[in-house]
């Protein structure tokens, strides 16, 4: 059937569960406006989705269920990333307890609160090799990978022994 031959009485009754009620079609003949009945949200929808029954929950109620528990665990949901690839749906730039920003997949702040900040390890490693009296390194820079982590650059102290070497810390 095409989806102008397809009524909003034949469409509610795709709808499993009762999860939310058609209230009408809009200009575009593939898209209905629908109201969730949990939230009472309202969102368009393409009638392809009610065929396939690929309707989850509501966007809106998700993103205020992931700022909850972005928020348990100690972490600010700034907003989405939008790169336009499917595969990139779940990453969601955050505010850190110490105030940087970072850009995490839903299940690392599930998992583990996405761990400890890049950049303050990185700063925690220079000062480290700065410090250190007994060192035999000179701390030079950082060098940012393109998954986040660093590599600290460091050259040796050793006269004899001039050489410029990467410390994975």
């Amino acid at each position: 059937m095409r989806p102008r031959e397809l009524t909003i009485e034949k469409l509610q009754e795709k709808v499993k569960d009762n999860q939310f009620t058609i209230l009408e079609r809009l200009q575009n003949p593939n898209y209905v406006l629908i109201r969730f009945t949990e939230c009472g949200h309202e969102k368009q929808l393409p009638i392809a989705s009610i065929k396939r029954n690929t309707v989850a929950r509501c966007s809106d109620c998700n993103e205020s269920r992931f700022k909850e528990e972005a928020q348990s665990k100690g972490l600010v949901l700034l907003d989405k990333i939008d790169t336009g690839k499917s595969s990139d749906v779940d990453y969601r730039r955050y505010m850190q307890k110490c105030g940087h920003e970072r850009i995490l997949k839903l299940c690392d702040v599930r998992k583990n609160g996405g761990g400890r900040c890049y950049q303050c390890v990185d700063d925690e490693n220079q000062l480290l090799v700065e410090n250190s009296e007994n060192s035999l390194f000179k701390y030079i820079g950082k060098l940012k990978g393109l998954n986040g982590k660093s590599t600290l650059l460091v050259k040796c102290k050793i006269a004899t022994m001039n050489l410029q070497c990467n410390l994975l810390i």
